[in-house]
């Protein structure tokens, strides 16, 4: 998909916002505590959109559906619950949407080397 140009305002945002998600994911901004991404097969009520995360005081875990065509975003979308825990879910959706439609492939590849290589499904 090719990607739609940005200005030079809108790619600072971008570039700060997806360096604050990788920072998280490397437990320097927000999180001195473990994190585990289990994919699970999640089916009506929590979750239901796809992906969750919950921290039980010793570890963070992101639940991301095994079926997700594109996990990488449910990650990016999770990780902005945690930066963001004020912001409701539909704000969430729409950062998501726009930051996503606005990383390079090579920033969407970062995101992707934090996902388990493989699939172990947890029920």
């Amino acid at each position: 998909m090719k990607r739609k140009r940005i200005s030079p305002g809108e790619e600072r945002l971008v570039y700060r916002l997806f360096e604050r998600v990788i920072q998280w994911l490397n437990g320097i901004e927000k999180r001195d505590d473990p994190l585990e991404i289990i994919f699970i097969r999640l089916i009506s009520g929590k979750g239901a959109n796809q992906g969750y995360i919950e921290y039980d005081g010793e570890k963070f875990r992101v639940f991301i559906n095994k079926s997700a065509t594109e996990p990488a975003k449910i990650l990016l979308h999770e990780v902005f619950h945690e930066l963001f825990p004020d912001t409701d879910g539909y704000a969430i959706y729409s950062l998501e949407r726009l930051i996503w439609n606005r990383l390079s492939d090579k920033q969407k590849e970062i995101l992707r080397s934090f996902l388990p290589k493989k699939r172990k499904i947890k029920l």
